[in-house]
């Protein structure tokens, strides 16, 4: 195969918006990202913020908190606009958003309330922006904190540097702002109802194997991978329209750079199953929706492009070949097969 242009960030090596702007955030404020676990993913802080068990609206404002491009007036005054910056409230400091959430009197006052004072007080001294404070109290741990009854302290800080926001905004615009004890109370009341409206109602999803269509044989892949050993397994399954077994197998993988990669290779591999077998035509399910887009639009620039080349030109001995993703529900039992590789010699089963 020829070479191509990657992008590296990115897993399918396609260039978004969305990875350019990880990329940035890693290289500022890289060591931030490590978690309490130990985890060193860039993508922990985007899964803490849109995981949070609040509204919609203040996850967005966190978002734009953690990119420093919230409008008050030191941001405004960065971007050489001509405001004064100083803090409308205290008139004691620039109104950076540091300052606004933290520092100012309204707001320290508030988080006194909220019996935090003394770890932000902490977090400030520690770090200069209030980006950097914002993420490392919502990376603290809830254990030895009681805010009000409510424990949840990474739902708490979010709301409550929301609502400062709120009352912050009324006093640029003149209007009247509530007591600090209020502003504390309704911070509780708004996490805790919140919480209890959105209590999990949802049941998990049930759909199992789906036959393929009259005439077609299913192949279900899957695959393992070890992030600590750089290692994996494949697995996969032949089954007719009646869902009556044809051929199984699962394989161990040496060497292997990501879990994209080791679903690739899981397609090739029941591919290969699937042509020893004799099969003609056949659908390809894989819970892998990037490897199933990449082999449906015949092209990727991601690590795996050569083993999807290799798919491609595989997919040639067949007389028709359908990809489709499904669920992980629909692919359970060549998912443990691909987990059994790890307590035994590769296996190969036919009817």
């Amino acid at each position: 195969m020829n070479d191509f242009i990657a992008w590296s960030p990115s897993k399918n090596g396609i260039f978004s918006i969305r990875s350019a702007y990880e990329t940035e955030w890693n290289f500022r404020f890289g060591a931030l990202t490590q978690v309490s676990t130990g985890s060193s993913s860039p993508d922990d802080k985007w899964k803490l913020i849109w995981s949070l068990e609040c509204p919609s609206k203040i996850r967005i404002f966190i978002w734009r908190v953690l990119h420093a491009a919230i409008p008050c007036r030191a941001v405004l005054a960065s971007k050489h606009m001509k405001v004064k910056v100083q803090c409308p409230e205290c008139k004691m400091g620039s109104d950076s958003i540091c300052h606004f959430l933290f520092e100012c009197q309204r707001s320290s006052e508030v988080w006194r309330q909220l019996e935090l004072y003394e770890i932000v007080k902490r977090k400030c001294t520690k770090y200069r922006s209030g980006e950097e404070v914002v993420l490392e109290l919502m990376h603290m741990d809830d254990s030895d904190i009681n805010i009000l009854g409510c424990p949840k302290l990474r739902e708490m800080v979010p709301t409550a540097a929301w609502y400062l926001w709120f009352e912050h905004r009324k006093v640029y615009h003149g209007d009247e702002t509530q007591t600090t004890s209020r502003i504390a109370l309704a911070i509780c009341g708004l996490s805790a109802n919140f919480r209890i409206t959105c209590a999990p109602t949802a049941k998990p999803r049930t759909g199992g194997w789906d036959k393929p269509p009259k005439g077609y044989v299913k192949l279900n892949v899957d695959a393992g991978f070890d992030q600590d050993l750089l290692q994996g397994s494949v697995g996969a399954i032949i089954r007719d329209q009646n869902g009556q077994f044809i051929a199984a197998a699962n394989e161990s993988i040496d060497i292997c750079y990501d879990s994209h990669t080791a679903e690739a290779l899981a397609v090739r591999f029941g591919l290969n199953l699937a042509r020893t077998v004799g099969c003609s035509k056949i659908v390809v399910n894989s819970d892998n929706l990037k490897i199933v887009e990449a082999l449906k639009d015949e092209f990727s620039s991601s690590a795996a492009s050569a083993i999807i080349d290799d798919c491609f030109f595989m997919s040639s001995d067949f007389n028709h070949v359908i990809f489709e993703h499904c669920f992980r529900e629909s692919n359970q039992v060549v998912h443990e097969l691909s987990k059994l590789v790890n307590l035994s010699s590769p296996s190969c089963w036919m009817d």
